[in-house]
Order: structure tokens, then sequence, then C-alpha cells
């Protein structure tokens, strides 16, 4: 028996040869994706009520197969908000700062900057996709700093 702590990528609903439904459950643990089956409709259940929570899974082998016996939060349930989001598993932080590299690349494409440029402008829209609020402010002061400002006026609307 073993404990994983993973995000559900997918469920599909199968048959056995006896009629019984069962479901294939992909996730992405610690090891990557891998998959394991579900025979509990109550289990399943579960997995629903936890959806696009990242959930600690039980899982036995059975045979050569793997089974999950146990499926509950990751998290205790009195967690806040804020909390996982200021500690984001790590495929969403890659996936955000692939996102900030390749927006700064194409904002910046032909207009001759370097790679430092990229980064900072990467760095500011990472920045921006964790904390919209906070990082719009810094970014406003950064251009005015860049434009010989010291405080930001606005244009008049």
């Amino acid at each position: 028996m073993k404990k994983i702590v993973a995000n559900i990528e997918g469920i599909r609903e199968r048959q056995s040869s006896r009629g019984q439904p069962f479901w294939v459950v992909e996730y992405r643990g610690p090891d990557g994706i891998d998959s394991a089956y579900l025979w509990s409709t109550t289990l399943r259940q579960r997995l629903d009520e936890l959806a696009g929570q990242r959930v600690a899974l039980t899982i036995e082998m059975r045979g050569e197969w793997p089974r999950i016996t146990g499926v509950e939060p990751a998290e205790p349930t009195g967690a806040s908000p804020s909390a996982s989001r200021s500690a984001p598993d790590s495929r969403g932080e890659d996936i955000a700062r692939a996102v900030a590299l390749k927006a700064a690349a194409q904002v910046l494409q032909g207009t001759g900057a370097d790679s430092i440029a990229v980064l900072e402008m990467a760095s500011a829209f990472l920045a921006w996709l964790r904390d919209p609020e906070a990082a719009m402010g810094e970014a406003v002061m950064r251009h005015a700093r860049q434009r010989g400002a010291d405080e930001y006026d606005p244009p008049a609307a």
C-alpha cells in the first residue's frame, strides 16, 4: 500500500466482462503521470467532490494492477485558498513560467531587445499571473522610472 499526493488528470469509465462498472484514473504524482483502477462508486463520488484539488490517493497492488482504495483531500479542509495559491504545484508553476516567457518574447519580438530584457519582462508577467493587483502597481512604477519620472502620473481621461 502506498499514499500518493496527486492531481487527477482524467477519469475514464469502463465495464468489466461481468458488466460491473469501474474507472481508470489518470493522475500526476511525484513521478509523473500514472494510472490506477477504481472499483468503488463511493470513492468515485469522492473524486467528484474533490475535483480540481490535489488529492491523497491510497493505492494497493491487486495482482499486477494498481487499485485505488482511498481518496482524501491532500490539504486540510480548513486550508485557506491564499495558502494553496502561494505554493502552487510544480506543473502549474511550469505552465505559468512558460506562458510568461512566451508572452514576453512575443511582445518584444522585432524590437531588438536582448535576452535580459525578455527575461525581465517575463518576470513581470509571471508576477502578474501570480498576483495581478500587486504586480500592476510595480509594473507601472518600473515603466515610469524607465521614462525618467519619479512618480506615475496617469494621463487625464
